[in-house]
């Protein structure tokens, strides 16, 4: 069936645009915890910054491995 020789094409391009939404995803969510960061310093909520730091640092971590291909 001539369907079977575009199914590993078709599948490349659903990781593709898979992986793209993924890179979209992460870097508004460090965006977004970051001005939440921002703001729990001007606030000087130590709960927020403590968890809004770690939260941060999460999603930097996964953005390496990310990047990294690990």
């Amino acid at each position: 069936d001539h369907r079977d020789l575009h199914y590993p094409l078709r599948r490349q391009r659903q990781m593709c645009i898979r992986d793209s939404l993924q890179i979209y995803d992460l870097g508004t969510s460090i965006v977004g915890i970051a001005l939440w960061l921002w703001v729990s310093i001007v606030w000087k909520d130590r709960a927020l910054v403590m968890l809004n730091g770690v939260g941060l640092l999460f999603l930097l971590r996964n953005l390496f491995v990310y990047l990294t291909g690990g």
